[in-house]
């Protein structure tokens, strides 16, 4: 039996959907360290984040050129990073490290993503899921925390629909 890349895209759409809305989810239950169910809640999300994010890229990398295979890459190993327990060794804070990595990534791809006509809405959602980190890290707000994950997982589930959507002639190449 073989797997078209078709169904590979169908699988990444899935996990987009299922990411982004399990995101959203979490970001409204409070954070309780070493509960296991959570951590493992928070790994399922990464792990289908990753793959919705190798799916984005595989199905637009026409038009993302370089910069979007760099960035896709980066948000691949910030998310790898943040599954499982999150230690904070060297007095570096590992989860949020690869958190920003993982937004600062998915922002870059965005860009991408808007020069090459693709994704627009998940883009815009992935933006404002950097703006609101950004005003986290500026105000340390709690509201900014939430904001940011909901905008987040709404990028995944535009994203997985976008997938889901028929396939148009190729896009221009990005750089």
């Amino acid at each position: 039996m073989t797997v078209s890349s078709q169904s590979l895209l169908i699988l990444g759409a899935w996990a987009a959907i299922l990411g982004g809305a399990s995101r959203i989810a979490a970001a409204f239950i409070p954070f309780i360290p070493e509960t296991v169910w959570l951590e493992v809640l928070y790994a399922i999300i990464d792990v289908l984040m990753v793959a919705a994010t190798l799916a984005i890229y595989v199905r637009y990398m026409s038009g993302l050129g370089v910069i979007g295979l760099i960035a896709a890459a980066l948000a691949c190993l910030g998310f790898a990073s943040i599954i499982g327990p999150d230690p904070v060794m060297f007095g570096i804070d590992f989860y949020r490290l690869g958190a920003g990595i993982i937004v600062v990534s998915m922002a870059l791809l965005a860009v991408q993503l808007l020069r090459a006509g693709e994704m627009r809405v998940a883009s815009g959602l992935w933006l404002l899921a950097l703006a609101f980190a950004l005003g986290l890290s500026a105000l340390e707000e709690p509201g900014f925390l939430v904001a940011s994950g909901v905008t987040f997982g709404a990028g995944f589930i535009a994203a997985g629909l976008s997938l889901l959507s028929p396939v148009r002639p190729a896009s221009k190449a990005g750089f």
